[in-house]
C-alpha cells in the first residue's frame, strides 16, 4: 500500500494485526470516529501509540504536575482481521453478520496448575458410628479412614470379611 494515499492515512490500524494500548473512556475504534469522512486517522490507534501514555489513566504532563505514583490503566488489546467473504443467497443485498471470535489462552504461564494447589482437608463426615451395625463396627478417631471398615458404610466386603459372618447368603 502507498504510504501517501488516502486509504493508508486513514488505516494506519492495517498496519498491525495486534496493537496495545492503555485504557480511556470514549476510545471504542481502532480507525478512529468518522473514518469514511476524513482524509487522515484521528483517533485511532495511531494516535493512541503516538501519545505514548502507556497504561496510564493520565496525559503525561498531568503526571510531572502531581509528581506522584500514577495509577496504571488496564491493558486493551485491539484486534485487527479482515474476511474474504463468499456471499450466500441470504446475504444479499444485506450481509446480516458476519462473527469473528478471538480467544487468549495462557500457554506455560504458570509451572503447574495453580488449582492443584490446595491443601487437602480430611474428611470428617465419613466417621464410624456405633448405629445399626449390630456391633461390627469399631468407634474409630475421625481419620477419614472408611475403607478399613467396609461393613459400617455398606461398602461391600473387605479381603479380611467373611460374607457369612457380614449377614450374606452364601450358597
Amino acid at each position: 500500500m502507498n504510504e501517501e494515499s488516502i486509504l493508508a492515512k486513514r488505516a494506519p490500524f492495517a498496519k498491525h494485526d495486534f496493537w496495545v494500548t492503555g485504557y480511556r473512556d470514549g476510545e471504542f475504534w481502532a480507525a478512529g470516529e468518522f473514518t469514511n469522512q476524513s482524509r487522515e486517522e484521528k483517533g485511532g490507534v495511531g494516535d493512541m501509540v503516538a501519545r505514548g501514555d502507556w497504561f496510564t489513566s493520565l496525559e503525561p504532563d498531568e503526571e510531572e504536575a502531581q509528581g506522584e505514583a500514577v495509577q496504571k490503566a488496564g491493558p486493551v488489546v485491539w484486534s485487527v482481521f479482515g474476511f474474504t467473504h463468499n456471499p450466500r443467497v441470504e446475504d444479499w443485498p444485506v450481509m446480516p453478520v458476519e462473527i469473528h471470535q478471538m480467544h487468549l489462552r495462557p500457554a506455560d504461564f504458570f509451572p503447574s496448575n495453580p488449582a492443584l494447589d490446595v491443601p487437602s482437608m480430611r474428611n470428617n463426615m465419613s466417621v464410624l458410628v456405633p448405629c445399626c451395625d449390630n456391633g461390627t463396627a469399631k468407634q474409630e478417631p475421625k481419620t477419614g479412614a472408611v475403607q478399613g471398615v467396609p461393613l459400617s458404610h455398606l461398602q461391600g466386603t473387605g479381603p479380611d470379611v467373611n460374607p457369612k459372618e457380614a449377614g450374606a447368603s452364601v450358597k
